[in-house]
């Protein structure tokens, strides 16, 4: 027994015969596949045709076009300013514009070391440090010390009641024996005079060696200091 397809009607009902049970529309007839290949044909000619006639209009578009070099020259005449360079290409397209040569760099500063970044040398600052002492200017002298080595003298009262008899000290033929820009270290030869208890005054003569760095404002600092007594005289 041959059974009949279903077809669905536009109302909606499911039918099996040639009309719809429920509206009495006739049953859609089937397109043929002639039909069905000439309406696939048309709609592929009608693409084409759609295809064609846009890359048309884009390529007059592109030849009547005005290129964006000759139209950023008319903005320019019209604001007053010059045209822009001409590039080496032919196609209209604008070079860059080349930066001006930029300024021929500062001959690097001649550095001779520390010293030369700094107030006066090495040396004078130390001799300056034993002038301070003489003079019993104490503070001024502790001031000429690093901070660690301030601590390492102790306390400023501790150190100004150390020099409370000290006479004179003087620093002389100072000789540099090591330098950088970091610090220099010298050596030299120190004469102390100092008030003894029985009145008299008691000489000692001293080689020593110090290290100096420059500070932040430029003057040297005493990072280190060492003596060593060679002879003692009384007079």
């Amino acid at each position: 027994m041959e059974t009949k397809p279903v077809w669905t009607c536009a109302c909606g009902q499911e039918n099996k015969g040639k009309f719809c049970i429920a509206c009495g529309k006739p049953r859609p007839a089937a397109a043929s596949p002639d039909v069905t290949f000439r309406r696939m044909c048309l709609m592929f000619a009608l693409c084409a045709l759609g295809i064609v006639a846009v890359l048309g209009w884009s390529a007059a578009s592109a030849l009547t076009a005005e290129p964006l070099s000759v139209a950023e020259d008319r903005t320019r005449q019209e604001a007053g300013l010059p045209p822009l360079p001409e590039g080496p290409s032919s196609s209209g397209t604008k070079a860059p514009a080349q930066a001006a040569p930029a300024a021929p760099a500062a001959a690097p500063a001649q550095n001779n070391g520390a010293a030369a970044q700094t107030n006066g040398t090495s040396a004078a600052a130390l001799q300056g440090y034993y002038k301070d002492l003489t003079n019993r200017k104490w503070q001024s002298a502790y001031a000429r010390l690093s901070p660690a080595m301030q601590q390492h003298m102790g306390a400023y009262d501790t150190f100004a009641k150390g020099y409370e008899t000290t006479l004179s000290a003087t620093a002389d033929n100072l000789r540099v024996i090591s330098a950088d820009k970091t610090q220099e270290t010298l050596t030299y030869q120190l004469t102390s005079r100092d008030r003894a208890a029985n009145g008299k005054v008691k000489v000692q003569r001293f080689t020593g060696q110090a290290t100096l760095q420059p500070s932040a404002n430029g003057t040297w600092k005493i990072t280190d200091m060492n003596v060593k007594k060679q002879s003692e005289s009384w007079e």
